[in-house]
């Protein structure tokens, strides 16, 4: 007695489609894959670059107040540069790590941990952190410490990986669909 599966066979045809159809899905999951790394990637270099862009501002900024002690306008030009570039916190420390001005949230401020990878902050809290030495003449002075929110790239970046997996699986269906009927 022969125990075999009971299963209808494929016509050369139908075989031809299966195979064109699963050949198409791991070439568009792959394109897939690697255009959201791409921008995800992208999106990383953007933010951590602007970050540390503003922090050589800020550190210039801090730079007459930590080294001669005038405040003069500092609180201003930091709370502006906080309040323009949606910052979550700013954080301008002398060299014993004293905060001379502190802007934000004081949740945020006092929060233990600190991410300074893009990937660490999406991961954990949500906050990127950047840190920069003010110094003059080799000394250090003092450090400026801030940190954005990332959450909503974060969000942004699932909801394209969400919409384009719903994009492609549509894409898969109608060409198996089109493919059977030719």
């Amino acid at each position: 007695m022969k125990l075999r599966l009971r299963l209808p066979t494929l016509t050369f045809r139908k075989k031809a489609l299966i195979l064109l159809g699963t050949l198409q899905a791991f070439l568009l999951f792959g394109v897939m894959f690697a255009a959201y790394h791409f921008y995800y990637r992208e999106e990383a270099e953007h933010v951590e670059g602007r970050l540390q862009g503003l922090a050589g501002v800020l550190a210039d900024t801090a730079l007459p107040m930590l080294k001669e002690g005038r405040t003069g306008n500092v609180h201003e030009e930091v709370e502006s540069v906080f309040q323009h570039n949606d910052l979550a916190y700013v954080l301008i420390l002398d060299v014993s790590g004293h905060p001379l001005v502190e802007t934000g949230p004081t949740e945020i401020l006092r929060r233990a941990v600190r991410n300074h990878h893009f990937d660490d902050a999406l991961d954990k809290d949500g906050i990127l952190d950047v840190e920069k030495p003010v110094m003059s003449g080799g000394e250090i002075l003092g450090r400026v410490e801030f940190g954005q929110d990332v959450r909503h790239i974060g969000d942004e970046l699932d909801a394209l990986a969400r919409n384009a997996s719903f994009a492609a699986l549509g894409v898969v269906f109608v060409s198996m669909l089109l493919l059977y009927w030719v």
